[in-house]
């Protein structure tokens, strides 16, 4: 006997059970009848039960059959459910846990220590003799890695070309947008389905984060995908030289990607009010020290890009200011 200790009956959760439990026993059974749990059966019936899927990949990975026990039937479902009883009386009666750990190394230790050289009431064995003579022999050897339980979706592809997947976000090419995908992610990789086709494979991230293959986007806005300043500014350039000057110092320092789009707002502005009028308005805003594109757009839209340079403006204080002082008198010590 092996007990496994859950608060959750998921499919993660049997099968944590199952590898716990081929880890004692030093192997795996060829058959594993199971009292007909929702996450190993989807539908119970007696002659065509429908596994669950993510458990018949399980199962077809260790290479053992599932055979779910009959439902409603006398010598079914009780014999499974007998050993539930004997552990509670015998296993956590009176007993108090410190945690789900140290209760699961405890049930262990019971399973060897006690349920395992009883005499059981069928047999009239020991059970730990009969498993070591007769039944260790015909299980299937157990390579002791753990296997790597995936995680099922079927989000929908939406128009930033991502899906969403425990909570991190996968590229799609533009095709899929607005179609249903079918997902499985382990630990490593997370693969992507259409119509049982697998159409895209991406590393497994951490939560938050995203992964992006610039590729799927049309090849008209990869430019802008890429956050390439380098494009901007050559972009720029092509229409005039004082707007590629400008665009470079809009997007100069360390982080230039938060005025991207004020960059490509620039280059829109340039198309429709043309290269000529756009490069007096950054001309006249790069001397001004102005970094806001809007402003430059209403520049273009009063037409008054080319009024007034700076070197125009009067100076403020012909004469030296009233009650000016020298530093010197500000000097109280000795």
């Amino acid at each position: 006997m092996f007990v496994f200790i859950t608060f959750k009956q998921d499919s993660r959760a049997v099968i944590e059970g199952c590898e716990l439990a081929w880890d004692y026993f030093g192997g795996i059974t060829e058959i594993l009848i199971f009292d007909n749990l929702t996450p190993v059966v989807d539908k119970a019936d007696r002659y065509s039960p429908r596994i669950n899927k993510t458990f018949m990949e399980y199962s077809q990975f260790r290479q053992f059959l599932v055979d779910p026990a009959n439902p409603a039937h006398p010598r079914g479902k009780p014999i499974v459910e007998n050993s539930v009883s004997y552990v509670k009386k015998n296993f956590f009666a009176g007993e108090t846990f410190l945690s789900r750990e140290d209760c699961q190394e405890r049930a262990a230790a019971w399973c060897t220590s006690v349920a395992a050289i009883r005499i059981h009431g069928t047999t009239r064995l020991k059970p730990i003799e009969l498993f070591n003579d007769t039944e260790k022999e015909k299980m299937a050897i157990y390579d002791g890695i753990r296997y790597d339980t995936p995680y099922y979706a079927s989000p929908v592809v939406h128009t930033d070309h991502h899906i969403s997947f425990r909570k991190s976000l996968y590229s799609l090419p533009t095709k899929y947008i607005g179609k249903t995908v079918e997902v499985k992610g382990d630990s490593a990789l997370v693969r992507i389905s259409f119509k049982d086709e697998l159409i895209k494979t991406h590393p497994r991230l951490p939560e938050g984060k995203r992964s992006t293959d610039f590729s799927d986007y049309p090849k008209e806005i990869t430019p802008y995908t890429l956050r390439n300043a380098s494009y901007q500014i050559n972009e720029g350039n092509k229409k005039h030289p004082a707007i590629g000057d400008y665009i470079e110092f809009l997007l100069s320092g360390t982080y230039p990607w938060h005025r991207l789009r004020s960059a490509q707002k620039l280059l829109r502005l340039a198309e429709k009010y043309g290269h000529a009028r756009t490069a007096a308005a950054c001309t006249k805003a790069k001397e001004y020290g102005i970094w806001d594109v809007r402003r430059i757009e209403r520049m273009l839209k009063n037409n008054v890009e080319e009024n007034t340079a700076l070197s125009d403006f009067p100076t403020l204080f012909t004469d030296s200011p009233r009650f000016t002082r020298d530093g010197s008198y500000f000097k109280n010590y000795n």
